[in-house]
């Protein structure tokens, strides 16, 4: 004979809401779907639960089994009884506790899904808008201002978008050319080959920008190419050659470096960057130059004479002391 109150663990007097939140927690627990599960446990609570959610069929149950729950019950099995009662609690808490927990980590997946799916979603965005903003440097209609900006923006985005920019070089304006350098220099892009291959380009504050940066890089490799453009027709080249050759110490170039530094017909800009480029760069001869130059009635190459053949002192002092 099934006691259908201990099967699903209530009073014999339990309301129907009782009855169902028991229901709905032993099922939580035993449902075949779940770990804890249990299918014949399960037939039985279900088979309970209809009887005694029935009012009709309580009743009828209640009348064939009139000495399950008399008041005549000895004290022990009530409080038996009782204890099954707080055990059922403990387990409706608990059942709930993990239902909570699993609703938590749903929660949980789902909100990780998101900001993946976020993330992917900004990224592709990104990617779409950095080649819109790449392809337009190339399109003669967009104006170049407007260009200008877009290579800020992209600088923001570092490295990736180096190899996109070194791409949009060959067919971009002058101009845009010219700000592609900067903005690789800027991103930090220390592959030669690109501003050595630049210094070839038509117009000639893209080479002097390439020139520049070479010197930036200290480049000694390019020493050779870069001598060459001590001959260049612009005097800006000339003046960024002599600065590059400075920075990059290339020795080679001091004799050259010092028919610029002597010559008076060059520009003065030009001349002051050749006599700088000496200070790194110079010889036993560049001395008696610099000495020469330093009593000059141009202030600024005078100054710039001073410094160069201070620094040029210093530097054979410490190599003859072999430090």
């Amino acid at each position: 004979m099934k006691d259908y109150y201990l099967i699903l663990e209530v009073h014999p007097k339990a309301s129907k809401e009782i009855i169902q939140q028991a229901y709905r927690t032993l099922a939580k627990i035993y449902h075949p779907d779940n770990k804890t599960g249990n299918e014949q446990k399960m037939q039985d609570i279900n088979e309970a639960y209809e009887i005694l959610l029935d009012d009709i069929k309580r009743a009828e149950y209640d009348y064939e089994h009139p000495g399950l729950y008399s008041e005549n019950k000895n004290q022990a099995f009530v409080m038996d009884l009782e204890l099954q009662e707080k055990e059922r609690e403990i387990k409706l808490k608990q059942a709930e506790l993990k239902r909570r927990e699993r609703e938590v980590k749903i929660r949980e997946q789902a909100y990780e899904e998101r900001v993946k799916k976020n993330e992917k979603i900004s990224k592709i965005k990104r990617k779409l808008e950095t080649q819109d903003k790449i392809a337009e440097l190339n399109d003669p209609e967009v104006p170049e201002n407007k260009k200008y900006q877009y290579l800020k923006d992209l600088i923001r985005q570092g490295k990736s978008v180096v190899q996109p920019l070194k791409q949009a070089f060959p067919a971009a304006t002058a101009r845009t050319r010219f700000y592609i350098i900067q903005a690789l220099a800027e991103i930090g892009d220390d592959s030669a080959s690109f501003y050595i291959q630049a210094l070839d380009d038509p117009d000639e504050f893209v080479r002097a920008e390439a020139l520049h940066t070479l010197g930036v890089l200290k480049e000694k490799k390019a020493g050779e190419v870069i001598t060459f453009l001590l001959d260049d027709d612009s005097g800006i080249v000339r003046k960024e050659a002599c600065f590059a050759l400075g920075q990059t110490g290339y020795t080679p170039a001091a004799d050259k470096l010092l028919k610029i530094a002597k010559k008076k017909k060059e520009k003065m800009e030009v001349r002051i960057s050749a006599v700088q480029a000496l200070a790194l760069c110079g010889n036993t001869e560049t001395s008696e130059t610099l000495q020469k130059l330093a009593i000059d009635k141009n202030e600024n190459l005078k100054r710039a004479a001073e410094k160069s053949l201070f620094l040029l002192n210093q530097k054979s002092y410490f190599i003859n002391k072999g430090v």
